[in-house]
């Protein structure tokens, strides 16, 4: 029995090892002076639909787990009380590795730019 589970564990481990993860966490962190409500758009038979709403204060950071590579399209908005001003729209893509956007003021308008990952 001995041989057939340690069989069993050293397959099992090399498939962990060779079989590619396609899985990876997005980050969205506001670097804009006010607070910001971000909305992933869904398209379904030409009709744009709005996700869950996720405000953000200035400095605050949200992150979700993407199962596998997609391009996501997001809306960046100002919360009101009536309608929400939308700031900008923007598509993220989302590979096999973990990844920041910053939204950010760039010359008077916001933007959702990549981050750079720190070199170790």
């Amino acid at each position: 029995m001995g041989d057939v589970m340690r069989s069993a564990i050293l397959s099992a481990a090399f498939l962990v090892a060779v079989v590619p993860c396609q899985a990876a966490w997005i980050t969205f962190q506001n670097d804009t002076k006010g607070t910001i409500i971000i909305q992933e758009m869904v398209t379904v038979k030409g009709k744009v639909t709005l996700g869950k709403p996720v405000k953000l204060q200035p400095g605050e950071t949200f992150r979700e787990f993407q199962p596998g590579p997609l391009t996501k399209k997001i809306q960046v908005s100002e919360p009101g009380k009536t309608a929400n001003k939308v700031l900008c729209e923007d598509e993220v893509a989302v590979k096999d590795k973990d990844v920041t956007f910053s939204i950010a003021t760039v010359k008077d308008k916001v933007k959702v730019l990549p981050v750079e990952p720190k070199k170790k």
